[in-house]
């Protein structure tokens, strides 16, 4: 039980420190294996420059800023 819960806090910790680093390894991912629907749905409609900003509304969401 207490190794169950230490891998819980750890996964925890770990999700929270590479938070602002997601939109970034998602997008990589997408790219690698789901290039073209990606390419025609999501830089179709948020354009070349989507991941900065998810990333800059992830960093105001953990500024605290609106």
């Amino acid at each position: 039980m207490k190794k169950i819960l230490l891998y819980i806090f750890l996964f925890t910790y770990t999700t929270i420190m590479f938070k602002p680093l997601l939109p970034y390894i998602t997008d990589t991912v997408a790219h690698i294996f789901w290039y073209s629907s990606h390419i025609s749905t999501v830089h179709y409609e948020n354009g070349q420059y989507h991941v900065h900003i998810e990333s800059g509304k992830i960093s105001k969401e953990c500024s605290g800023k609106k």
